[in-house]
């Protein structure tokens, strides 16, 4: 290629003339340059908000689905009234779990599954049930039991 400035042959891949200087890209040619580094940008940003995307999708997944540990608990409720049939109500730390009615010297059996959050040693939780009602009154009996993953449990109470 020729210099623009003075005339003299220039290598085709330099800017500026050997001779005398003169910049010898033309301004399509810095046009497309910032064209091209634009689009490079773009397509880099692209890349970076799908990967924060991906992030948080897994950080979601982990926190709702991986970090739970899992009991089997198997509860028994029997009635100690002899008269009446009672309402109950059956609970696992304080949350209602199933309810019903007992009818006299009769029981009832529920096969449970317990999450809870992954902890060192287990977790401490309390099963309880409360009757209403019946000539006795209200009635409650509850266990305490120290869960550990992935074990099954058998609880029995008497209302």
């Amino acid at each position: 290629m020729r210099c623009k400035g003075c005339g003299a042959s220039t290598p085709d891949d330099e800017r500026y003339c050997g001779t005398c200087g003169h910049d010898n890209a033309n301004f399509k040619d810095v046009e497309q340059r910032h064209a091209h580094k634009v689009a490079v940008d773009r397509n880099n940003n692209w890349k970076t908000l799908v990967g924060v995307v991906i992030v948080v999708l897994i950080v979601i997944f982990a926190v709702s689905v991986l970090p739970m540990n899992r009991a089997d608990i198997t509860v028994e409720v029997y009635s100690t009234h002899i008269l009446s049939p009672v309402d109950y109500a059956l609970y696992i730390n304080g949350d209602e779990k199933a309810d019903g009615v007992l009818e006299p010297g009769h029981g009832q059996m529920w096969a449970l599954k317990y999450r809870f959050p992954l902890v060192e040693n287990g977790d401490i939780i309390v099963v309880s049930a409360i009757s209403t009602g019946g000539v006795l009154g209200s009635q409650t009996d509850h266990q305490t039991i120290h869960v550990i993953d992935g074990n099954s449990y058998k609880v029995t109470l008497y209302v």
